[in-house]
């Protein structure tokens, strides 16, 4: 081999070998910049597939809870069942001072076809009576269908039925 010959050419080849790095890195930087972002793109799709399918669950749980409301109340209303929609303790001459009794009448009451006798006393929501009047409860209820409602003194025993 001529050494004479290669020695000119040397720094021609580490120039243009240092250039072709040079424009190497730049395709490899512009490589890595696009499976950057082709990665992002694809997490982003992953990530609304999963929000998608966790939607699709808790839209499934839904559905199944209000099938089964409608089939309760479906039975309900087969069975002539007890349904509370309201019930107050009021003042007889001031009907606007009263409490809500509903949990409670719902607690004794709620999905039976006849109710225990209840005592009606501040036990279901205290009183709301301001001058001492006469205290009343009064209950809207369901029974199948139909809708009813009841009113029981202070101091009685309130008893609803479905029959």
């Amino acid at each position: 081999m001529n050494w004479l010959r290669i020695a000119p050419s040397l720094p021609a080849i580490a120039l243009a070998s240092g250039i072709a790095f040079s424009a190497s890195a730049d395709e490899h930087g512009q490589e890595l910049g696009d499976l950057k972002k082709r990665y992002e793109d694809e997490l982003a799709i992953l990530d609304a597939q999963f929000n998608l399918e966790k939607r699709r669950a808790e839209i499934a749980e839904q559905r199944r809870i209000a099938a089964e409301e409608t089939r309760d109340a479906k039975l309900a209303a087969e069975m002539k069942l007890i349904i509370v929609n309201r019930a107050l303790v009021m003042q007889v001459d001031a009907p606007r001072q009263n409490c809500d009794a509903t949990n409670a009448m719902r607690y004794h009451c709620e999905r039976k076809v006849d109710c225990a006798e209840i005592e009606v006393d501040e036990k279901l929501c205290g009183s709301p009576a301001v001058n001492g009047g006469a205290m009343i409860l009064e209950v809207q209820f369901s029974c199948g269908t139909s809708q009813r409602t009841r009113t029981f003194p202070f101091g009685q025993l309130a008893y609803l039925e479905c029959r």
